[in-house]
């Protein structure tokens, strides 16, 4: 562990890793905000599948003081839950006392004790094959020199945001946006850094979380009806095609005031061409198949890994699979995938 970081950084860095190791999807320090209100933070997130039809998020708040005030932490993190229309919530605090746990049991919410933390940071090892999230950032923040070089860190932070405000078809869009940028970037800078690539891996964890996500209540429809439901999703967003024809209509309402019939036309059928042209097939032919899909999750966690490996892997010597999904996003951004997978 990174001796610079404060106490309750470690901390979060060790449950982290506890929560990987029990086979969840984790994510540290993501942002919430409410419209350009920066809300809060939720200390750690976990993601996880228990069957086929059921997916779990979960929010964990840390406290590791003195006076830890866990009943107030169960409070605030039962409410958070609740804004958020999470499944679960976890406090981790320094706090011993029984009446703790009892009253987070009472309200449905799993507490993690004093005794418990003492010996999870106990047992930790010194040394860590993992960057941690500090260490990550101020790698990004080098290879892409801050604001000057494009920001990586704050669209980092915007993608990181999504898992907690648009797990749905419009943050899978944006995701999707983020892997194109991200992939331009590591062949712009190929020969200078890793972070481009570190950045490439997770938000394409990102990604296939959030395709797991609203897949997942398409899992046992026919096939015909669930390619319709993924096609629009992505082609027309979270609202889907009625809403983007609504939207039209209103444009071309206003549009007609002012040019000839013909124009509004001209505009109705070049908005329907670029929706049609948009590649959705390339991804959801792939995802659709129930054995790409039931592992999205693994797949997810296996980028992420390798985004936060500290000895790091370039593309062109990640495992097959991790390749191929790779060559996928290539192929729907109209990326050569050589210049990627032969980095």
């Amino acid at each position: 562990m990174n001796q610079t970081l404060k106490k309750g950084e470690a901390t979060e860095e060790i449950l982290r890793e506890y929560f990987l190791k029990l086979g969840y999807f984790v994510v540290r320090s993501i942002p919430y905000k409410y419209n350009q209100f920066d809300v809060t933070d939720v200390d750690i997130w976990l993601y996880s599948r228990p069957s086929p039809l059921t997916r779990e998020r979960t929010n964990v708040d840390i406290k590791r003081k003195k006076t830890p005030q866990a009943l107030e932490r169960i409070f605030w993190a039962k409410g958070l839950q609740q804004v958020l229309s999470l499944e679960r919530c976890v406090v981790a605090t320094t706090d011993t006392r029984p009446d703790v746990r009892e009253f987070g049991l009472g309200n449905d919410v799993i507490v993690l004790d004093g005794n418990f933390l003492k010996r999870l940071v106990k047992n930790h090892p010194d040394k860590n094959s993992r960057l941690n999230e500090e260490e990550l950032i101020d790698l990004i923040e080098h290879d892409s020199f801050g604001k000057f070089g494009g920001d990586w860190k704050s669209k980092f932070f915007a993608s990181k945001s999504n898992l907690l405000n648009k797990l749905n078809f419009d943050g899978c869009n944006e995701w999707l946006l983020d892997i194109k940028y991200f992939m331009e970037q590591s062949i712009v800078s190929a020969n200078q850094s890793s972070g481009a690539l570190r950045l490439l891996y997770i938000t394409t964890s990102f990604f296939l979380i959030g395709f797991d996500y609203v897949a997942g209540s398409s899992v046992f429809l026919d096939s015909d009806v669930r390619f319709k439901i993924l096609t629009e999703g992505f082609r027309y967003g979270q609202k889907g095609e009625t809403t983007s024809d609504a939207i039209t209509n209103v444009a071309t309402k206003f549009l007609k005031a002012v040019v000839p019939d013909a124009a509004t036309q001209s505009l109705r059928a070049e908005l329907s061409k670029q929706f049609n042209e948009i590649p959705v097939q390339i991804i959801v032919e792939f995802f659709q198949k129930p054995k790409n899909m039931q592992e999205l999750i693994n797949i997810a966690k296996n980028f992420e890994a390798f985004g936060y490996a500290k000895e790091f892997t370039f593309p062109k010597d990640l495992p097959s699979h991790l390749q191929g999904m790779l060559g996928l996003l290539c192929d729907f951004n109209s990326i050569d995938r050589k210049k990627i997978l032969s980095l």
